[in-house]
């Protein structure tokens, strides 16, 4: 019962990941996509994944605060740099954790961009790593991973006359 219970909270957020790619609005993306960390970090906690679980939840912060600051504030995108490479040394559990604080790390870059194909360029990049970790959590989350990779794909396809 309690591998379900987890196993829905990957589901609800891989829903919510899947439709957020979906978004032209990058601010609308980003509440979506806080949702879904807020979903995948209890599911990664729930399997005593550390790493992961600390890297949702920052991934949960990280666009809110560059909303309210506007991403104009070069110490606070300093600050948070550090945070996600702290993350993964604290955390470590083998060289996968300091890939996906890296991956999360440049997730992070690109969202401050506010170029909706780049960020999903570097969400596509980072893609493997996290299949590669979701592989041992999970099937919905798992699935989650590669929904949210053609997801990403349909996307970029869809839109690559708007460039």
């Amino acid at each position: 019962m309690y591998n379900l219970i987890a196993e829905a909270f990957s589901a609800a957020g891989a829903v919510a990941l899947i439709l957020s790619f979906q978004i032209k609005n990058t601010r609308r993306m980003f509440v979506i996509q806080c949702l879904a960390n807020l979903l995948f970090c209890i599911n990664y906690l729930m399997f005593n994944e550390f790493t992961a679980a600390a890297l949702m939840l920052l991934g949960m912060f990280s666009p809110i605060i560059l909303v309210f600051t506007q991403g104009d504030n070069k110490y606070i995108k300093y600050a948070i740099m550090l945070i996600y490479l702290l993350v993964g040394i604290i955390t470590y559990n083998g060289v996968l954790s300091i890939l996906l604080s890296v991956a999360q790390l440049c997730g992070i870059l690109a969202q401050w961009t506010y170029k909706p194909r780049l960020i999903r360029w570097v969400r596509l990049c980072a893609s493997p790593f996290w299949l590669a970790k979701n592989i041992n959590v999970g099937w919905f989350i798992t699935g989650a991973e590669l929904f949210t990779f053609i997801s990403i794909v349909v996307f970029l396809i869809r839109t690559r006359k708007e460039k």
